[in-house]
């Protein structure tokens, strides 16, 4: 269902295996902002078995004044990334969300065909002997 300007909201991140965490919000005017780590000094690093309060068990993304369709990009790494670097490649590309990380992580990425997304709910298994170490999972929702 679609959700009305101001609506705040955390959800949470269960994973199995160790993992640096990266998101990234953008909307359709396409300025892309940093959510998590939301702070410049949290470690993206999150531990296998976890569960993460998204973004914090104090803080919520409040939805702003831009109706239309907002994307919410999430990264799992197995290696660290520069936060810095990568945001600043993603606002260089062209295109949308999707051409943008392409640009950004290049063979990073683990291809599309070595992952196995969940249909219905946000998730994801890699198969084995995957090329890369970032898996994009991108939540879209709608914004009234």
């Amino acid at each position: 269902s679609a959700y009305p300007s101001g609506t705040r909201f955390r959800f949470y991140l269960e994973n199995e295996n160790e993992a640096y965490i990266y998101a990234f919000a953008t909307d359709l005017t396409q300025k892309i902002n940093k959510i998590l780590p939301y702070d410049d000094g949290m470690s993206p690093l999150i531990g296998a078995n976890s569960e993460l309060a998204f973004p914090s068990e104090k803080k919520v993304i409040r939805m702003d004044n831009n109706p239309g369709t907002d994307y919410l990009l999430i990264l799992f790494s197995q290696q660290e990334l520069n936060q810095a670097q990568l945001l600043s490649k993603m606002q260089q590309a062209s295109g949308g969300l999707t051409s943008k990380i392409k640009a950004a992580l290049g063979d990073k990425l683990i291809d599309k065909s070595s992952v196995s997304y969940q249909s219905g709910n946000p998730g994801f298994e890699v198969k084995e002997g995957a090329k890369g170490y970032v898996v994009p999972l991108m939540v879209e929702l709608t914004h009234q």
